[in-house]
């Protein structure tokens, strides 16, 4: 316990505490966390039969555009407090954007039995 209390220390507190490995250049970071990304979804899916898989993939798509949403409209709340309206509506409209995603995706299906399909 002790050494994860010593982790969680050092651990940032947002994305945007992380800062990049100087050595590596911008081909190098996209194919590593592609192939990162890649390996955790399939991990995670490879137990499921397609129809859960789908869901799954869904639900977690539906996690992370209201992640993006709420990251977006911060920092755009950020940038108009300091003064940067203009960066700010950047921000915002790409809130937007993401929240358009997500009324999208609640009229898609992946099945009969799809929870989060608000259209039948």
């Amino acid at each position: 316990m002790s050494d994860l209390e010593a982790l969680l220390q050092n651990a940032p507190q947002d994305i945007t505490d992380i800062q990049p490995e100087a050595s590596e250049d911008a081909d190098e970071r996209e194919d590593r966390l592609t192939r990162l990304a890649a390996r955790t979804l399939d991990a995670m899916l490879e137990p499921l039969d397609g129809q859960d898989a789908a869901q799954v993939e869904k639900v977690i798509l539906h996690l992370i555009t209201q992640k993006m949403v709420e990251w977006h409209s911060r920092v755009g709340h950020r940038l108009a407090e300091d003064g940067d309206t203009r960066s700010a509506m950047g921000w915002h409209r790409d809130a937007g954007k993401f929240q358009s995603i997500l009324n999208i995706r609640d009229t898609v299906t992946v099945g009969p039995e799809d929870f989060t399909c608000t259209v039948q």
